[in-house]
């Protein structure tokens, strides 16, 4: 059997039934639903560039499946955690990531339930930010400053990240609890 999935710019996307149980949602619909049609899977999250790419990782991974990953996540090289593959998915050919690309086939991810996918972007999120200070990686994420009230709003919802020893690693966690502004 094959799902159709729609992009947000209504393009469509074919996947096979066995490399969508990948995700959840995708599965979830396929046990739910009751009649023999293709069934047809709006994501509006995704525009067709982004859900391509999901679907691409949920192809591969039917055939290479991905190790498991540690965590928590220690912040190296992503080789450490990844195959080559999984290293190069989601680089340009420039060899970089480009931050919008990579955020968005993890809001994706989420949405759709994927969790080998959501491991290798916080690996690639994490190895990729592991350097910078958070106030580089709001804006190389394209996030707004953090106000003094939502700053303060986030360190009441997420107490645990205080508990984090290290003051710098704290700061990069609140400072990416943050959705990164819509273009």
């Amino acid at each position: 059997m094959t799902v159709v999935l729609i992009s947000s710019d209504n393009q469509e996307v074919t996947i096979s039934e066995r490399s969508a149980a990948g995700s959840n949602l995708i599965m979830s619909v396929l046990n739910d639903e009751n009649n023999e049609s293709v069934p047809r899977i709006p994501i509006p999250v995704a525009n067709y560039s982004i859900l391509s790419k999901v679907v691409m990782f949920l192809i591969t991974s039917t055939v290479n499946p991905i190790a498991p990953i540690n965590k928590p996540i220690q912040p190296l090289l992503e080789s450490a955690h990844l195959s080559e593959w999984y290293c190069n998915f989601l680089k340009n050919s420039h060899g970089d990531y480009d931050p919008a690309v990579l955020l968005g086939v993890l809001k994706v991810a989420w949405y759709m339930d994927c969790p080998d996918l959501i491991d290798v972007c916080c690996v690639k999120v994490a190895c990729w930010t592991q350097d910078y200070s958070p106030e580089v990686v709001r804006k190389m994420m394209m996030m707004a400053p953090l106000t003094p009230e939502r700053e303060y709003q986030l360190r009441l919802l997420n107490k645990w990240i205080f508990e984090i020893k290290n003051e710098r690693e704290s700061s990069t966690m609140l400072s990416l609890l943050e959705q990164p502004e819509e273009s």
